[in-house]
């Protein structure tokens, strides 16, 4: 019952003026016709049905909408449990993904919706598909960074795994583009929080390695090591993997891996760590 009465009270602040038009309109259709059939004998009764009517024919489309959107729903139910647990199972990516293709992506205006394109983007990263990572971004970007749709961290984690991505795939003319879009969002917003201060800081690291400016790059990785917070150390030690395979030692790389591995608690199970580790090694043969 909250969730209908929940999705209720969305749809009606989303389709107000449009409704109070309809109302008004049908109110002097539903007038008018008892003045010319019934006169004004039945005047009072005609305001009372004028009024009444309205409101239960736009009850009932707005409940037919929340039935619509009811799959929705149960998409952002089991995403949000998954993403709790560690990240979205490759069935679930499957699911939404399938039902994204079916959307127009300027028709996608629902808020959790363009969250779920910034999550798909993150399970192909942690499976080390960047390629994949880019095209999910590709196809639903406009819709991704249109407001109210996504929140300004949204917009942040969307630059973000752009610059992740571009910096894997040494794709530099494009990170350097995406670098500079995200900066002058960053500099332009007034509610900046630690996660966008985070992504920022993500964001120079990876535009750093890929333009091969190593020494730049591990001042900058520096102090992520002095952090409470396991998973930061251990994406730490994630950067410096990558340095030490811009610098071609590959020892020094399974090294740095084997410590994220031994810190890493959240965000990125063994099996990510172990594909992001053999996409690096390859990428150095």
């Amino acid at each position: 019952m909250r969730y209908f009465i929940k999705m209720y009270r969305s749809t009606i602040r989303r389709s107000f003026p449009l409704s109070m038009l309809l109302s008004i309109i049908l109110i002097l259709c539903v007038v008018s016709f008892y003045y010319l059939i019934l006169g004004t004998k039945c005047s009072v009764l005609a305001v009372v049905l004028a009024l009444l009517i309205p409101f239960i024919i736009h009850f009932i489309m707005v409940l037919f909408a929340v039935m619509i959107t009811k799959k929705e729903y149960d998409f952002a139910v089991r995403i949000n449990a998954e993403t709790q647990n560690g990240g979205i199972s490759a069935q679930t990516v499957k699911e939404l993904e399938e039902h994204l293709n079916n959307m127009k992506p300027g028709s996608i205006k629902i808020p959790f919706l363009n969250k779920s394109v910034i999550r798909i983007a993150a399970y192909y990263q942690n499976i080390a598909e960047y390629n994949k990572e880019m095209d999910i971004l590709d196809k639903f970007s406009k819709t991704t960074l249109e407001k109210p749709n996504s929140t300004d961290t949204d917009i942040m984690e969307y630059y973000g795994y752009r610059i992740i991505a571009c910096s894997y795939l040494n794709e530099t003319d494009k990170l350097e583009s995406y670098y500079n879009d995200a900066m002058k969002f960053f500099e332009g917003n007034t509610e900046k929080n630690d996660s966008m201060n985070i992504i920022i800081n993500s964001s120079k690291i990876n535009r750093a390695i890929a333009n091969g400016d190593i020494d730049e790059a591990e001042t900058l990785i520096a102090p992520m090591f002095e952090s409470d917070d396991n998973s930061r150390v251990a994406y730490a030690y994630i950067f410096m993997a990558r340095c030490a395979a811009k610098r071609g030692d590959k020892q020094k790389v399974c090294e740095y891996f084997d410590k994220a591995a031994e810190l890493n608690d959240k965000g990125m199970d063994e099996d990510a760590l172990k594909l992001r580790k053999e996409y690096i090694l390859d990428r150095m043969n």
